[in-house]
């Protein structure tokens, strides 16, 4: 009885590996939990920040139908959370098309802008948490309180991040969506 020896099927990527490589080891490091968590930070505050602002809005909206006076405060507080958390992408536009080497007054006053909302959400959604949450309302604005309380936790976790360039208080605390343009604009 005969064995034959037959050569182990290569899978496409290892295939890629070992024609990038020419008979050298590459090794890619893996990436620990935490840094995967932290890579994870902004995103997750990004996409919590949208789904609080639906939950408020929804509270809001039932306030209104049970005829609260606190209505219109939550529904316009739902549109502001929105608006802070849907920032980055008209920031992207700004970036991408705004900046033609000219760094005007008006880049200047949204560069500041950007700044100071990035530094004082978590402060902001916190306070509003707290007047949901113990206003003794309806379930849905108590759930409302409690998504932009976490979102609050988040937002104040940001600015420690591996990615942050110069500790809690750089300008570019958190990820950058234009990170190959290493430019010196704070992150929203």
């Amino acid at each position: 009885m005969s064995v034959e020896l037959k050569k182990p099927v290569q899978r496409p990527a290892e295939t890629l590996n070992n024609t990038i490589s020419r008979g050298r080891s590459v090794t890619v490091p893996n990436k620990s939990l935490e840094t995967k968590l932290w890579d994870l930070l902004q995103p997750l505050a990004r996409l919590w920040g949208l789904i609080s602002a639906v939950v408020m809005s929804g509270a809001g909206t039932e306030l209104a139908v049970l005829k609260y006076d606190m209505a219109p405060a939550v529904i316009v507080f739902a549109a502001v959370v929105f608006l802070l958390e849907t920032m980055w992408v008209v920031a992207l536009f700004v970036d991408l098309l705004g900046r033609r080497g000219d760094y005007t007054l008006g880049l200047r006053c949204w560069d500041f802008m950007r700044w100071t909302c990035a530094r004082s959400r978590a402060p902001f959604y916190a306070c509003v948490a707290t007047a949901l949450l113990f206003a003794n309302l309806t379930l849905l604005a108590t759930i409302a309180g409690g998504t932009l309380l976490v979102l609050a936790a988040l937002r104040a976790a940001v600015p420690w991040s591996p990615h942050a360039s110069h500790g809690p208080h750089a300008p570019r605390a958190g990820s950058s969506l234009l990170s190959q343009h290493d430019s010196p604009l704070p992150d929203v």
